[in-house]
């Protein structure tokens, strides 16, 4: 994709934030369980978390394609706060028309398991899993079926009883109980397939991280082929490590590709198309693959490097392992995708893919 004047300043900005403040040992500090307030207070200053939401909600409004960028360098930098999470609360709370508030954010559910319900007096019960930031996140934005509608309900990680969990990269990764809490009801909405969309939103970040983790991952590996010396010479010079590499980067340049282009289809058709979806399953599913084979290659270049604590490979190639099971796995975007194809037809393939 192009980019323009606006979209430098940008990716500049976000880019010396996370040169600054993402390093591997604030990483290493985050798994640890400290959060980082002067990352996120950076980011909070220049509003890049709420930027996904119109200014007349509270929110930057940029966008779906000047914050894609965005997204890709919170992969390329393994950022340890809620900036994605934030993104996709915002946007989902201006789509139903909620005012944004500007604190730390994250979505629930984010997929099909658990339940939760909305008592006639505004009491909310059930439990959710697996929902990414909720430890760190001041307000979870609970999305509750109800009837024909939706009803919008924020809560407060310290009303909701939370687990104590991270996924495989240290991320927290909590499951969620509501126990009969009171709660006001902040929108409720009759947009259709509302959790759907939210989740093909959720999938499309996911995959530009995961594209923006494999660049970084590609970068590392070749800068330890260079240095790294075996019989004398570098073991970039031998011609097995050179084949693992170049398809390490055919893999990174392959997810990119299809991340952007699931931006571009719901930038030029809006996130309920299905071609959007159709974009997004694809890009799901070729960044999940490419983000298993370019860990192992990466991983295989580096050999026991690659496994030590103190070098930072594992804080992507963890994240990249992690980021395939969110909002849906490969597996379950492949269904989808069949389920697609066989819904519009077989005439309708060839026009689809030729239109992307």
């Amino acid at each position: 994709m192009e980019q323009s004047e606006t979209d430098s300043v940008l990716v500049n900005t976000v880019t010396r934030i996370f040169s600054e403040l993402s390093t591997s040992d604030v990483i290493n500090r985050a798994e640890k369980g400290e959060p980082q307030e002067q990352l996120w207070q950076a980011l909070s200053e220049t509003a890049i978390p709420w930027a996904w939401a119109p200014e007349e909600y509270g929110g930057a409004g940029l966008s779906v394609r000047e914050c894609g960028p965005v997204v890709r360098l919170s992969g390329k930098y393994a950022v340890p706060a809620p900036l994605c999470e934030t993104l996709i609360s915002a946007w989902l709370l201006a789509r139903t028309g909620c005012e944004v508030p500007t604190t730390s954010l994250t979505v629930a559910p984010v997929n099909s398991t658990g339940s939760v319900t909305l008592s006639a007096d505004g009491r909310l019960h059930g439990v959710v899993y697996k929902v990414s930031y909720a430890a760190e996140a001041e307000q979870i934005i609970v999305i509750v079926p109800r009837d024909t509608e939706y009803a919008i309900v924020s809560v407060s990680k310290q009303e909701a009883q939370l687990s104590q969990g991270t996924n495989l990269a240290g991320e927290p990764l909590n499951d969620i109980r509501f126990n009969d809490l009171n709660v006001n009801i902040i929108k409720r909405c009759k947009h259709p397939r509302l959790v759907e969309a939210v989740h093909r939103v959720g999938a499309l970040v996911r995959s530009l991280q995961m594209a923006g983790a494999l660049d970084r991952i590609l970068e590392m590996t070749v800068e330890y082929a260079l240095e790294r010396k075996q019989f004398g010479r570098p073991i970039a010079g031998f011609q097995a490590v050179q084949h693992n590499i170049a398809v390490l980067a055919e893999e990174a340049a392959a997810a990119q590709c299809a991340a952007d282009n699931g931006l571009m289809q719901w930038a030029k058709f809006g996130i309920d198309d299905r071609r959007t979806e159709f974009a997004i399953a694809a890009a799901k599913i070729r960044c999940g693959e490419a983000a298993a084979r370019g860990a192992k290659i990466a991983h295989q270049v580096h050999g026991a490097m690659g496994f030590a604590r103190e070098y930072p490979l594992h804080q992507f190639t963890r994240r990249l392992w992690s980021w395939c099971d969110d909002f849906g796995s490969t597996s379950d975007w492949a269904v989808k995708l069949g389920y697609l194809v066989c819904r519009e037809g077989s005439t309708a393939l060839w026009p689809t893919v030729t239109a992307m």
